[in-house]
């Protein structure tokens, strides 16, 4: 089970770090509305939806939820999707993830998804 070690807004000045942590314990952090889990090298996003709940979505598609997250929730038993892709399935090998903005991380998933 996931256990929260953190919670707090990420804004852009985050990202190099957060994209970069290498972190065997689960970071969790929110961006524009958007629950970001960070567990070892998975990345899960949770839409977050107060009249509906949320959305757990794979990494590799926006647009699929994996499951839904009810608001009364404890945001920290929230499991990993066990479809979500590594980073480096979605970055070249050569690409250094902690140097990419949230926008030009955002922008790969939508290429990723419009495939």
């Amino acid at each position: 089970m996931l256990a929260m070690t953190s919670m707090r807004h990420f804004d852009r000045a985050d990202w190099d770090m957060f994209a970069g942590c290498e972190s065997r314990s689960p970071m969790i952090g929110e961006f524009d509305n958007h629950v970001i889990v960070l567990d070892g090298d998975l990345l899960n996003i949770i839409h977050a939806d107060d009249e509906h709940g949320g959305q757990l979505f794979k990494l590799s598609d926006m647009n699929a939820a994996a499951r839904p997250v009810h608001p009364a929730e404890n945001i920290g038993s929230v499991m990993p999707s066990p479809t979500a892709r590594p980073l480096g399935e979605i970055l070249a090998p050569d690409e250094n993830v902690g140097s990419m903005t949230l926008g030009e991380f955002s922008a790969r998933l939508t290429s990723e998804n419009d495939r």
